[in-house]
């Protein structure tokens, strides 16, 4: 019971740091004036919300928000070991604590800010245009092959728009989750925050290579996507994923603070 109030004490001082600084806000408004950049270049903004967000959410916009991701707290274990805080907070919580509650913050900001980011680009949107317009050609095709496919045939485009960010914003979450990791074996805090553009460049054309263009990051996170032809199950399957990369880098982790910092 003492143990799970330390990891659960460590945890909340991450998130509450996490969560009420301002780079968390300035996070989101990065991922805003990406996606935002990106609508005026050649996109004809008379259409539908729908149309602008498939464009803008396909290719080089889609990777840079990663940036934004990271930006909230991917180097905070950085951070700690910059200002000399880290020994000091092992020896209050312990070495698995430590780590713990950095892996699910970093992956927590990473995934919402990008998550919440998304949404409100869509939003912005909204203010200009219509959801969909009638007999809409891409609005049909997510009918048949995307995801969230409930929430588009009820028109419960809010609902959509937000589970889309969310979803998508896992990806964020596990490439910031990266990024902390690389920070523990390099001193360059510009190469840990552009880590999760580099690493989504670099794991996507691993993941393709391997399944000869099977697969792809945006086939697997972004919802405009149905890769296992089940709209509960594509919106779940991010999860494991996730849980399965917090586990591995987190043990690299906690093995590298012990030798580094603690001499085990």
């Amino acid at each position: 019971m003492k143990t799970a109030a330390v990891y659960g004490k460590a945890l909340y001082a991450d998130l509450y740091k996490a969560f009420l600084s301002k780079r968390f806000a300035f996070s989101i408004l990065l991922v805003i004036a990406v996606l935002l950049a990106a609508s005026f270049e050649g996109i004809a903004l008379d259409t539908e919300v729908l149309y602008v967000f498939s464009l803008v959410m396909y290719g080089m916009p889609a990777m840079l928000v990663m940036i934004g991701g990271a930006s909230a707290y991917a180097d905070s274990i950085f951070s700690d070991i910059e200002h000399r805080y880290i020994r000091g907070i092992l020896s209050r919580t312990g070495t698995r604590q430590y780590v713990f509650s950095k892996m699910i913050s970093i992956f927590l900001t990473g995934m919402l800010n990008v998550g919440l980011g998304i949404f409100l680009y869509a939003l912005l949107l909204r203010l200009k245009l219509p959801w969909v317009q009638a007999e809409s050609a891409l609005y049909q095709n997510l009918l048949l092959s995307g995801g969230l496919r409930f929430f588009l045939d009820k028109g419960w485009f809010t609902a959509y728009f937000l589970l889309w960010g969310l979803q998508y914003g896992t990806l964020s979450g596990i490439l910031a989750v990266l990024s902390a990791g690389l920070s523990l074996f390099t001193r360059n805090r510009l190469l840990v925050l552009a880590t999760p553009f580099l690493s989504y460049y670099f794991i996507d054309l691993f993941i393709s290579a391997l399944s000869q263009n099977r697969y792809s990051l945006a086939l697997i996170f972004a919802p405009s996507n149905n890769v296992v032809g089940n709209d509960l199950l594509a919106f779940l399957v991010v999860f494991p994923i996730s849980a399965a990369v917090l586990l591995c880098v987190g043990l690299v982790t906690e093995w590298k603070v012990r030798k580094e910092f603690l001499n085990e």
